[in-house]
């Protein structure tokens, strides 16, 4: 016996929150990662400390809790090279420190920065089955 049943499209935020349990990325939903050139999207800053140079550091937090801890890639906004923050003076690599479900810490990993200095990362967040 078959029956019939009417599909009804779901509210899209909704579905995109579901969807966020297993995967997110900071780059427009048509942005492929890795992209160069895309500083005005959502890029997470990063700051050096006061006093003096010393390493950038920052927090990504994610959207929506994931399902478990994510593989989590790096990009450079400016260049979209990997395991690289944007500075506006080049890049400088950075690295995943730590990290959970709900989100994971960002460092320098190359030269110490100015103190008060500003980096920029986008990422995405793979925790796929």
């Amino acid at each position: 016996m078959s029956r019939d049943f009417d599909w009804a499209a779901g509210d899209l935020s909704q579905e995109l929150n579901v969807l966020q349990r297993f995967y997110e990325k900071n780059y427009d939903i048509d942005t492929q990662p890795a992209t160069a050139g895309v500083e005005s999207q959502g890029v997470n800053l990063l700051y050096a400390a006061s006093g003096p140079p010393g390493l950038y550091g920052g927090g990504i937090v994610y959207k929506v809790r994931k399902r478990i801890a994510p593989v989590v890639a790096l990009y450079s906004p400016s260049s979209g090279a990997s395991n690289n923050a944007s500075t506006g003076h080049g890049d400088t690599a950075v690295d995943v420190t730590g990290g959970g479900e709900c989100g994971t810490n960002v460092e320098t990993a190359g030269p110490p920065p100015p103190a008060g200095s500003v980096a920029a990362v986008m990422f995405t967040a793979d925790a796929e089955i």
